[in-house]
């Protein structure tokens, strides 16, 4: 398994209220033997955990579940440096509509309902059996909607923006409802710090790994914003930013700690993207993305968890993510 440490000395809130006291916490992160000797360190600080990666010692690529109930499992056994979940997925029901929680809401009411109609109706071609017969039937019926409900609402979701990994073999570009290019993306084209790019509409080509379908948080240094006018201004953040659990990455130039930069990735369960984008400004992150948002986030290293993993019903609807391998 990949000898990657975790550093506990910073488990307390280094209390990021300053450009300097950021900036310390990121040189102590790089200067520790971990991150030396490995290339990838993890800590447990401001209500967040971080991990930060050297982008040549662990390069960036995208993973595919192997199961439909296996998307944890498969992120622990990547064996990575650092793992998380992917993009946001959309998916439209056999008559067009969309899947959104009151929709599935109404599939779970409606079609064991419907299952138990239908069995009862069995029974009235049969008159005269016994009646828990008539019992069994309508509970067969129930369980078969209850099933079709399931299959329905989580199976065969579509990513929001294309996915590409050379090393994978991936090329995935059905792209949902082509929300893609309203979101953000995340790719690299080579293994040093400046091939990786971060950026908003369609992925382009010629990225060896990279998935679309994210929200963009920071783009050359300026922070996303929710107000409409203001500088950095983007209508994904401002419809999602307010969502709690964010799981984001992130570029940070650091030539003055004689790197190119580092890969940044920063998750919470209890913050939302506004408190995450502050923090990775305060660091002097120069672009950053959040994957999608919620009860999807998770984050690892290795074979443990820091954040999840989702529940099942909710990997069910996953298929990529993120990891430095």
């Amino acid at each position: 398994m990949t000898a990657i440490a975790h550093a506990a000395d910073y488990s307390a809130p280094p209390g990021m209220a300053s450009p300097r006291e950021a900036e310390a916490f990121i040189s102590r992160l790089i200067h520790d033997p971990a991150f030396v000797s490995t290339g990838a360190v993890h800590a447990q600080a401001d209500g967040c955990w971080w991990s930060v990666v050297h982008p040549r010692a662990h390069p960036l690529r995208v993973w595919r579940t192997s199961a439909p109930l296996g998307y944890g499992r498969t992120g622990l056994e990547l064996d990575a440096a650092v793992f998380t979940n992917g993009p946001m997925m959309g998916k439209r029901d056999g008559s067009g509509v969309k899947i959104t929680r009151r929709s599935a809401g109404i599939m779970f009411a409606g079609l064991p309902i419907a299952g138990i109609m239908a069995g009862l109706l069995v029974t009235r071609l049969w008159p005269g059996l016994p009646s828990p017969f008539y019992r069994l039937c309508a509970i067969g019926g129930a369980a078969l909607g209850g099933l079709l409900a399931v299959c329905a609402v989580f199976r065969n979701w579509i990513p929001c923006g294309a996915i590409r990994s050379m090393r994978s073999g991936i090329d995935d570009n059905r792209n949902f409802d082509q929300e893609g290019d309203t979101h953000a993306w995340f790719a690299r084209w080579g293994e040093d710090f400046a091939s990786y790019r971060i950026g908003t509409g369609t992925l382009p080509d010629g990225a060896r790994e990279g998935l679309g379908g994210l929200i963009l948080l920071v783009r050359s240094f300026v922070p996303s914003s929710n107000v409409p006018g203001a500088p950095g201004f983007d209508r994904d953040f401002a419809q999602l930013s307010e969502k709690t659990g964010v799981v984001a990455w992130g570029l940070l130039p650091l030539r003055r700690h004689g790197l190119d930069g580092v890969i940044l990735v920063v998750g919470s369960q209890h913050l939302d993207c506004r408190a995450i984008t502050a923090k990775l400004r305060l660091l002097g992150v120069r672009d950053a993305v959040a994957m999608d948002q919620s009860g999807c986030i998770m984050m690892g290293t290795g074979g443990h968890f820091m954040i999840g993993p989702p529940p099942l019903y909710r990997q069910a609807m996953q298929t990529y993510g993120l990891c430095c391998a």
